[in-house]
């Protein structure tokens, strides 16, 4: 009797057990695969001076089965794409219903990447990097790279060696007479900052700097006699080319003034 009974909860087992896995079967079963994923790039990143725009979108007749929710320029120095340093970037796509549909892969052959028209003379390619599926396949991140055309990029650097005279040079610079020894100049609306350089009798006196306001105090280094005078150039804001040089008039600084200003430095680190 007790054998008889060990054999029906067996078999009770059993059944239940393939209940389950037919039920688990079937779920799976009831999604379907999104199928080949085509992404269409159009972008002008690194290309000419203001060349910043990026839209990925897809198409074909599965894309009610997905959408885009992400993209991500991932250059860890964006601002300086060059042929070693293409645009990198990170699209982030997701299953429109994850009760019905699934990504099956995430290697090369389950894209299609193509470039816009309009981008066709700006890169070579669409380069496949990687492909990461994550939330029970529901979720698929995608990096690519745009492979600048060989002769785009010489029309870029043509274009930005032109540009160059495009970047106004500062205006109204000269010594400030109410503060000895401080330059200054008009602030410049696309000016992300910009470089100096102090000189005396003709000749560059310590480093070139970058300052990010429209006035720089020299008198700590003017502490020789002789003529002084003080170049600076403007960087732009949306691409670091720089404007030409402007130089200001000659400062000159006597032996007596020199003594003043070494007794206004020693006294300003005593303070």
């Amino acid at each position: 009797m007790k054998q008889t009974m060990r054999r029906f909860l067996v078999s009770v087992a059993a059944v239940l057990l393939s209940i389950g896995t037919a039920a688990t079967i079937y779920a799976a079963s009831d999604k379907s695969k999104v199928g080949k994923i085509s992404l269409v790039f159009d972008s002008d990143l690194g290309i000419g001076v203001d060349g910043n725009a990026l839209s990925v979108t897809s198409e074909g007749e599965n894309t009610d089965r997905y959408y885009i929710s992400d993209t991500e320029v991932v250059n860890e120095d964006p601002d300086d794409f060059s042929d070693s340093n293409p645009p990198e970037i990170e699209v982030t796509l997701v299953v429109a219903d994850e009760d019905r549909w699934y990504f099956a892969g995430a290697s090369s052959d389950a894209f299609r990447l193509n470039l816009a028209a309009s981008s066709k003379n700006r890169y070579d390619k669409v380069q496949f990097i990687s492909a990461k599926r994550s939330e029970k396949n529901a979720m698929l991140t995608l990096r690519v790279k745009l492979i600048y055309d060989k002769k785009s990029k010489l029309d870029n650097r043509s274009a930005i060696s032109l540009a160059q005279n495009d970047v106004a040079s500062p205006a109204g610079f000269g010594w400030d007479s109410a503060h000895p020894g401080t330059a200054s100049w008009n602030a410049e609306e696309s000016a992300r900052y910009y470089q100096i350089q102090l000189v005396r009798n003709g000749i560059d006196t310590g480093i070139m700097r970058s300052v990010y306001k429209n006035h720089y105090d020299f008198s700590s280094q003017m502490t020789e006699p002789g003529e002084y005078c003080f170049r600076v150039r403007t960087v732009r804001q949306s691409s670091h080319n720089k404007s030409e040089w402007v130089t200001s008039e000659i400062w000159t600084v006597a032996a007596a003034e020199n003594e003043e200003n070494r007794s206004d430095v020693v006294n300003a680190g005593t303070e």
